[in-house]
């Protein structure tokens, strides 16, 4: 059986070392260019990992209190999270399709439930919100309350105040994209450069501003414009698919 690393220091130096946890210039979904990627989908190929930050958010869980019939993970990234939760703390899960099938069942979510009923949703990364935007959305039609909602980073880009602005949802998260830089810093993995660097992107760069609320595409724009002249200059770019 795979270790459990309880140490939230530990876990986010072997993030970094299995590459999920990545600095540079990366291409979102969202269409904005960003020195930083978090890539969760690398540790279904580490058991190790998976438990680990599947343990950390279960306890964060706990500690803010959190009462619930089911849980669920954003599809799909999240999946796995609450599936190990669900299945060595014998929480019932419920599954949330991305999108209704046109056969079978034709189910929006599977699983058994009742109205009424109660929802932990468990994430793994906090950027714009639009998901859990979405899944606020998506519970309130099935007739299920939400309980609490726990991820394990938030990219603190405004993502969690924009989904309180829209949905009242308060969002806990195990840790933070600038706590993970001072560790990464302490490990000797990132330079002081980069994590000033970083910090002032964050500043620079959110989803809660008015205009991005107003229009959703302002800020990605803006960002796009700042780096086109570093992307004309030759510097690596990657995509990634971060952008929730």
């Amino acid at each position: 059986m795979a270790d459990k690393m309880t140490n939230l220091s530990e876990l986010l130096v072997r993030l970094f070392d299995i590459q999920g946890l990545k600095f540079g210039k990366f291409t979102m979904r969202t269409g904005e260019v960003t020195p930083f990627y978090i890539d969760m989908r690398v540790i279904c190929s580490y058991p190790d990992v998976t438990i680990s930050v599947s343990e950390l958010i279960y306890k964060k869980a706990k500690e803010i209190g959190a009462n619930y019939d089911h849980l669920c993970g954003i599809p799909n990234n999240a999946v796995p999270l609450s599936t190990y939760i669900s299945t060595t703390y014998l929480k019932p899960q419920l599954l949330k399709r991305k999108e209704m099938k046109s056969y079978g069942t034709k189910n929006n979510i599977e699983g058994h439930y009742q109205e009424g009923d109660s929802v932990l949703i468990v994430d793994d990364v906090i950027m714009t919100g639009t998901s859990l935007i979405e899944a606020d959305a998506f519970f309130k039609t099935e007739n299920l309350k939400l309980a609490a909602t726990v991820a394990f980073i938030d990219r603190q880009q405004g993502g969690i105040e924009r989904i309180y602005k829209t949905t009242n949802m308060q969002v806990h998260c195990v840790t933070s994209i600038t706590e993970t830089l001072e560790i990464l810093h302490k490990a000797g993995k990132v330079s002081a450069d980069v994590v000033q660097d970083i910090k002032q992107y964050l500043r620079e760069n959110r989803f809660d501003t008015t205009e991005y609320m107003e229009s959703g595409h302002s800020l990605h724009c803006e960002t796009k414009h700042k780096y086109s002249k570093k992307q004309e200059n030759g510097l690596p770019l990657d995509t990634g698919a971060n952008g929730k």
